[in-house]
């Protein structure tokens, strides 16, 4: 029985489904690991804040986080790089990359990321994972951070969908299925986000919900 088949998500989902019409921005994510419900958790998106949020499953991350911040009469030559910020393609002219030890708030998909080194170390690590996004993941609209796993530490570039890729690369023996239900309403910013899913075909089985 795949996720989407079970009624423990259908419960799961149902409840989360009403903070989503409450609040538009609110996206989820729910996880299970080798079919087995009693795995099965929630993820719920937090706005971004400089410091730690201590509260929600997967709410603290010591993270190394590359983000970019408004800085007025910054010159390009006065731009701070760190280790991962040449990894943006882009950084105006009134723009400084800064580097923070950890980070309040993320989307669903980063807070289950954020999550999974302690559910292998809880669950152990599968052969499965199944995953739902209420929203299709997003093409570059959450900053790119490191992921510090038992095999070493993992670059989670900008997008959502491309840290998905980041770690389905990092772990070979793992089956992943992904479903994803809203489309974003700019056509422009769907055509990013799919796009950015289709690099994940032959690496995970993706469908819409």
């Amino acid at each position: 029985m795949t996720l989407i088949q079970s009624s423990e998500f259908r419960r799961h989902k149902l409840s989360h489904d009403v903070t989503a019409r409450q609040n538009r921005g609110y996206v989820f994510l729910i996880s299970r690991f080798d079919d087995d419900d009693s795995t099965m958790c929630t993820f719920g998106s937090m706005g971004y804040r400089d410091e730690a949020i201590k509260s929600g499953i997967g709410g603290v991350a010591p993270v190394t986080l590359a983000s970019i911040k408004k800085s007025t009469k910054v010159k390009p030559t006065d731009v701070k790089h760190t280790n991962f910020a040449d990894k943006f393609q882009e950084i105006g002219k009134n723009r400084v990359v800064v580097t923070n030890t950890q980070q309040g708030g993320a989307h669903a998909e980063e807070l289950f990321l954020r999550k999974l080194p302690q559910m292998f170390d809880e669950y152990g690590e599968p052969r499965k994972i199944d995953i739902f996004v209420s929203r299709i993941p997003c093409a570059s609209t959450s900053a790119n951070w490191v992921l510090n796993t038992e095999k070493g530490k993992v670059l989670l570039p900008q997008g959502c969908a491309n840290k998905l890729l980041a770690v389905i690369q990092s772990n070979p023996g793992i089956t992943w299925r992904i479903w994803w239900e809203e489309e974003y309403p700019n056509p422009n910013t769907q055509t990013a986000c799919a796009s950015a899913m289709a690099k994940l075909s032959g690496r995970a089985i993706v469908k819409r919900y």
